[in-house]
């Protein structure tokens, strides 16, 4: 992954650059006696730092070559970082070797070329191993284009370095890595173990020592601008397509396109408490990537990356994707905030989500349009449990196999939004949380919401849900969905203005081994508020469903009909209003001491109730007629 560029510049070098010039002998190996003093102690040093090491015998062999998959290994534990690369590896690398990771990485960032053979046994001349150190620097944006130099006219043999090689030789020669021998810069000769150790220490020395005067660099591939510390902020206005990097700073990018089509990188990433502000611009990712994307944190494979405490506002953005494993937008690691207002993200491709939000953030998402096309992973998931969500004004919808439209294990408020799933659920609530939806339409194969726990809290019920909804159009002609399905999970749900018909279930409270093995009960309790509704509400064994009418209600229902888990009524007045289009096989009843149960409306059918429980004393083990015939008795 491409670091913040570091300006640093010849004259710099010459004031911190630490010279190796001690007379000693290493005080782990043998064989590094005073003979070299030049190197001593960066031998020590970084064996200290777990980069180099010796052999069994007790001996470093500072005199002998270094083939080059082995210098690439030193390289890769000095300067690298770990990471999800995919590349191909040359023909003469071998997958699962010892040093394919040290290759993984070269590859990934440039320093060596999968495309040509790698050579990875022969030893190392000094030209290559410069080479090499000069790509990781430039990598690391420790060389910039304010610290190259070509300039080797000052040794003898200078005519002895490849073409293609000069700038490399001529950079370390300027900033005091590489300082020749008696004037010899002795490119074709092979590097030794001492000289490798020499030009890592005095590498990582100017590495550690430059001060980052400038607060934070931006950069892009192509461009490093410095921004000034006092008033970290300002617009870049260059062409960009590829990886693009906000590193704890404030930016802004308007009227620009980012296209990224290589698999190990990412469009745009904020980082370490950046800001950007991005608008009227588009960023879009082709081609596969890494599946560690959306099973662990590392989002190395996103149109957009926001991590580490950093914001994005995002205004009139396309965003695309199309490739499997790659997102949209990845938020990581906590503490962030996104804020997306007028865009457009679409994602196609399997187990690729627009949105992914890892950890705890605030993300806002306003009059967006999301489409995602593949299978497995939700349109847009909200994963921080502790995280803020809201979805305004905003249509998402999910094509593919599993591909649900939200879901949330974090706060959420969707108002004025339309989400749509062609083969799941439109909304996922999972485990602690509280959703508030508002003026919200869905179109679904599956319900509408589902609520569930996946975690193994579910076993002991410590966890309990809690989804508000308001003035939502809830209808459907399905006969074997519901609107609402609750799996493994305690849950307070409440409806107040709402279209809710449906022509077979309205709600279904359950449990699920096959979703979550720990799970032991559902207990739903759905109080309707000054709200008409229709369609059966259900349980099934060892979950209960409590259903409650208030303030005027109106509910035309069969209460478990099916007998196998738990449903309560309760009838806050006699305002509130039952209509049975079934028999009713419930656990108790509660309608205030009404004897008459002029309130139900029985249509001929019996309504079973539970006379152990405490809640129906006050039937006293009675059998009462309803005013159509129907019976309320005990079972």
């Amino acid at each position: 992954m491409k670091k913040p560029a570091r300006i640093f510049t010849a004259a710099m070098a010459a004031v911190m650059l630490t010279q190796v010039n001690s007379f000693g002998a290493s005080e782990y190996f043998k064989d590094v006696t005073y003979k070299y003093y030049w190197a001593h102690v960066a031998i020590d040093s970084l064996y200290n730092e777990g980069v180099i090491s010796g052999f069994e015998d007790g001996y470093f062999r500072p005199a002998s070559t270094i083939r080059r998959c082995d210098f690439l290994v030193m390289l890769y534990k000095k300067f690298g970082e770990e990471g999800s690369y995919i590349v191909k590896l040359a023909e003469d690398v071998e997958r699962g070797i010892y040093y394919d990771d040290a290759y993984i990485w070269a590859a990934n960032v440039g320093i060596v070329n999968s495309s040509e053979l790698f050579r990875p046994t022969d030893a190392i001349t000094r030209q290559e191993a410069f080479e090499l150190l000069f790509k990781c620097l430039e990598d690391e944006g420790i060389i910039t284009a304010d610290n190259k130099s070509s300039d080797i006219s000052g040794f003898s043999d200078s005519g002895d370095v490849d073409s293609d090689k000069i700038e490399a030789v001529g950079t370390l020669i300027a900033l005091g890595i590489v300082s020749g021998s008696d004037g010899l810069i002795l490119p074709e000769s092979t590097m030794t173990r001492a000289e490798m150790a020499v030009v890592f220490y005095k590498a990582g020395d100017i590495s550690e020592e430059i001060e980052e005067e400038q607060s934070g660099i931006i950069t892009d591939g192509s461009i490093s601008v410095d921004v000034d510390a006092a008033n970290a902020k300002y617009t870049i206005t260059t062409s960009i397509d590829t990886n693009y990097l906000v590193d704890g700073v404030e930016a802004s990018l308007k009227d620009e396109r980012v296209s990224v089509e290589d698999r190990g990188k990412s469009g745009i990433i904020i980082t370490n408490g950046g800001s950007l502000d991005l608008s009227d611009s588009s960023v879009s990712k082709s081609g596969d990537s890494a599946s560690s994307v959306n099973t662990g944190t590392s989002g190395v494979n996103s149109a957009i990356i926001v991590r580490d405490g950093s914001k994005l506002s995002a205004d009139s953005v396309s965003i695309n994707t199309n490739g499997k494993y790659s997102n949209g937008i990845s938020v990581l690691d906590g503490g962030n905030t996104v804020i997306l207002e007028g865009c457009d993200i679409a994602t196609v491709g399997n187990n690729s989500a627009s949105i992914l939000v890892v950890d705890n953030s605030v993300v806002s998402v306003l009059n967006t349009t999301i489409k995602v096309k593949g299978t497995g992973v939700p349109a847009v998931s909200f994963n921080g449990e502790e995280g803020t969500y809201t979805i305004k004004n905003s249509e998402i919808n999910g094509l593919g196999e599993d591909v649900q439209a939200v879901t949330t294990a974090g706060n959420l408020t969707l108002v004025g939004s339309k989400l749509s799933s062609d083969d799941s659920v439109g909304l996922q609530s999972i485990g602690n949380t509280t959703v508030n939806i508002d003026d919200t339409e869905f179109d679904t194969a599956g319900a509408f919401i589902e609520i569930t726990d996946t975690s193994k809290n579910a076993s002991d019920h410590t966890t309990k849900n809690t989804t508000n909804i308001t003035d939502c159009d809830l209808t459907t002609d399905s006969k074997d969905t519901p609107i609402i399905d609750v799996v493994n999970v305690n849950s307070d749900i409440y409806i107040t203005g709402c279209t809710f018909t449906s022509a077979g279930m309205l709600l279904r409270s359950r449990i699920d081994k096959s979703v979550n093995a720990y799970a032991k009960g559902a207990d739903t309790t759905i109080t309707f508020d000054n709200q008409d509704a229709e369609g059966t509400i259900v349980s099934n064994t060892n979950a209960s469903v409590t259903v409650v009418l208030k303030n005027g209600s109106f509910l035309k229902t069969a209460l478990n009909p099916g007998q196998s888990g738990t449903a309560n009524l309760v009838l806050s007045s006699s305002d509130d209003k039952i209509q049975l289009t079934g028999d009713c096989y419930i656990g108790y009843i509660e309608n205030h001491g009404d004897y008459s149960f002029s309130n139900i409306a029985d249509k001929g059918y019996c309504i079973y109730y539970d006379s152990n429980l405490d809640e129906n004393d006050w039937l006293d083990d009675d059998t009462y007629s309803l005013p159509n015939g129907g019976v309320i008795t005990p079972r």
